[in-house]
């Protein structure tokens, strides 16, 4: 994922987070948006937490079934929930989420996210051409092994990152041709598919706590 913006200073600010998200992008990145024939809106980027939703009112939006893990780390819960017919979004954290926060901020804040997406012929046409297990792990080759792995959730593959310091890059291009880079650092992360659906679970926490999460899902 890269995100760029000119200063006033001339200075070209880039962030890449490369141990990951770029590379996860080729096999997830467009399945996370809905066809552009489709008229389903998706939930926004920015969280309104004064327009939350109960997880029972998330299974009745989403046109799939929605999982939540009864499993979760003690001194969590669910404090909002966001959903369309074709994604939905919990946030969880330890304490009480006020105001309007991004994604990343919530992350950031220590709160964890589960996401999900759905992918079949409506919403992705492609989804059932393309070869899950090996798009998973050509992706977990192009990441690099000191920063993902392979595992399994419930039977399905599943990729997932462990969370660092610097592995993520902060890059600024100065308008004389110079480039500065710092590494930043990014989230832990596990992405898998059950049936149809996507599903993304990420936090500043070890990855092996994601994945007994994802785990519980039902």
């Amino acid at each position: 994922m890269s995100k760029v913006c000119k200063l006033n200073s001339g200075i070209i600010v880039s962030v890449i987070v490369i141990a990951g998200l770029a590379s996860v992008g080729l096999i997830v990145g467009y399945l996370l948006n809905s066809n552009t024939n489709n008229t389903d809106s998706k939930v926004v980027d920015v969280i309104d937490f004064t327009q939350c939703l109960d997880f029972e009112t998330v299974q009745k939006v989403t046109k799939y079934h929605m999982k939540k893990p009864p499993y979760f780390l003690a001194g969590y819960d669910l404090q909002c929930a966001q959903a369309s017919p074709i994604d939905a979004r919990l946030f969880y954290n330890k304490t009480k989420i006020d105001g309007n926060l991004s994604e990343s901020k919530i992350i950031q804040q220590g709160g964890i996210l589960i996401s999900s997406s759905l992918s079949d012929e409506t919403t992705d046409p492609a989804y059932h051409q393309r070869n899950i297990t090996n798009s998973m792990i050509k992706s977990h080759e192009q990441i690099g092994p000191e920063f993902s792995r392979i595992s399994s959730i419930n039977g399905n593959i599943a990729l997932v990152r462990e969370m660092c310091d610097s592995c993520g890059n902060f890059t600024a291009n100065y308008s004389d041709g110079s480039t500065v880079s710092i590494g930043v650092p990014a989230p832990s992360w596990i992405f898998f598919y059950d049936e149809d659906v996507l599903y993304s679970i990420e936090g500043y926490i070890p990855s092996i706590d994601l994945e007994q999460i994802a785990k519980s899902m039902n």
